[in-house]
């Protein structure tokens, strides 16, 4: 699979750069979720969107170790 980077970001007050596009999850369950985080990093996603109410945490996290990215490049947004 040939490897593409997303790099549309947003500069933060903190001088931290944000990316634009993100891989939703909602309605994700299990291994469909595992494995589209997996590839969405894969092809240069760097910030995935969830929230407590979808109840995947615990595929979110599991594709997000898969991933094989350092936890650090990635932005983990939710909603409160």
């Amino acid at each position: 699979m040939m490897k593409a980077a997303v790099k549309e970001t947003a500069a933060l007050r903190n001088g931290v750069e944000m990316p634009l596009v993100g891989l939703g999850v909602m309605h994700m369950y299990g291994s469909e979720c595992v494995r589209a985080i997996c590839e969405a990093v894969d092809a240069g996603y760097r910030m995935i969107d969830t929230a407590a109410i979808y109840g995947n945490e615990g595929a979110t996290g599991k594709g997000i170790r898969e991933s094989g990215a350092d936890r650090d490049t990635l932005f983990i947004t939710t909603k409160l």
